[in-house]
């Protein structure tokens, strides 16, 4: 689905006109009731407080609101919704066919590819029609297609969130109304939205405490910003290992995190994702001499570190025992081959696609959490 060229958008005021009326004749505004400030309101639909007094003109027009003087505004008797020009999830479902939608913001590679096979699999498997969404650009079209989801012929949605307020809010929006959504990869609203993860801390922790039990030294964490919910569980999986082998008061000067956010679009491209590893390694290496243990983040700062050392005379597996994350196709290629933490890639979609059928079909109450476990592959690096 690429709501970019195949979707033909109306503008903002008629699609909230549709959406107060639904709420309205599905008993949010109860019939004879005032309707909450002009300000809550346009805060609720996440619209300007222009946009929304245009909404409110627009349904004052059709006899659906009452202007009252000194008051605000009124829900007429005998309201009714506004029909919308784009067929519905629930004419859809009548059909006998549900759909699900995934919508992400990101550049396209071996993880998410992966992860959209298993939601395709689990979509042939029960008969659903899927459509997907992939900005490669940047984030307002992802965030513009949640913003709209609802007026589309989807039963559902799979999102790929990051942590800032507009997904969010987004999230809660589709929430508060009841749309079925669920997480993929990381969870941001709070826990009020369904997901699917891994279990990252305890990927971490494993691996941490493979190096610290193997070489008898305490373990470097290389990470660039804590933005987000997998790069915090993964950090706090690394501190409870140290922590635990009696390290704990080293955490702070071994933990070499860099201002540099997974959702800023200009590292999304392939080729930036290694050269993070750039200034992690220079502080590394100015912090301590080899012989040194580090965790890295993911595995493409783990290839980034194995170029940056080897520029310095040094030798991952001889003088850096060296673990990733992900157990990317890399992982297996570099030399020597990256001991890594593997995620169920294809199984992280399935398992998405599975959750959201069955939160369409009414079978599970939201939200539900599901961590997935992690495999730790060692091979010469460490």
């Amino acid at each position: 689905m690429d709501y970019g060229t195949q979707a033909v958008y109306d503008s903002k005021a008629p699609r909230i006109a549709r959406r107060l009326a639904q709420d309205i004749a599905g008993g949010r505004f109860p019939q004879s009731s005032m309707l909450p400030p002009e300000r809550e309101l346009a805060r609720h639909y996440g619209i300007s407080r222009m946009t929304m007094r245009k909404v409110l003109s627009m349904l004052a027009e059709r006899g659906d609101l009452v202007k009252v003087p000194q008051r605000g505004v009124m829900v007429a008797a005998g309201a009714a919704p506004i029909v919308s020009q784009t067929p519905t999830a629930t004419a859809l479902s009548r059909n006998g066919r549900s759909t699900i939608a995934a919508v992400w913001a990101a550049e396209p590679d071996v993880h998410l590819v992966d992860i959209r096979e298993g939601v395709k699999r689990y979509a042939a498997e029960n008969d659903l029609a899927f459509q997907m969404f992939l900005s490669s650009q940047g984030h307002d079209q992802a965030l513009r297609v949640l913003d709209e989801i609802r007026d589309h012929p989807v039963d559902g949605v799979l999102v790929l969130p990051y942590a800032s307020d507009d997904y969010v809010q987004a999230l809660d929006r589709l929430v508060e109304h009841g749309f079925p959504v669920v997480c993929i990869d990381r969870q941001v609203s709070a826990g009020r939205a369904s997901s699917v993860e891994v279990d990252n801390a305890a990927g971490v922790y494993q691996a941490t405490r493979y190096l610290i039990e193997k070489h008898h030294r305490p373990v470097h964490f290389l990470s660039t910003a804590l933005e987000h919910e997998v790069q915090q569980n993964r950090h706090l999986g690394y501190c409870r290992a140290m922590a635990d082998a009696g390290f704990g008061g080293l955490v702070r000067s071994h933990s070499i995190i860099r201002d540099i956010r997974e959702s800023d679009p200009t590292f999304w491209p392939m080729d930036r994702k290694p050269t993070v590893a750039a200034p992690l390694a220079e502080a590394l290496l100015q912090s301590a001499g080899p012989p040194m243990s580090v965790i890295c983040l993911n595995d493409y700062i783990a290839a980034g570190l194995y170029e940056a050392v080897a520029a310095r005379g040094l030798s991952v597996g001889r003088d850096l025992a060296v673990v990733g994350f992900d157990d990317l196709p890399l992982a297996r290629f570099l030399r020597p081959a990256l001991t890594t933490i593997r995620q169920p890639r294809q199984q992280i979609g399935y398992e998405g696609a599975k959750l959201l059928h069955q939160l369409i079909a009414g079978r599970l109450k939201p939200p539900v959490n599901i961590h997935l476990p992690v495999e730790f592959i060692v091979r010469d690096s460490a």
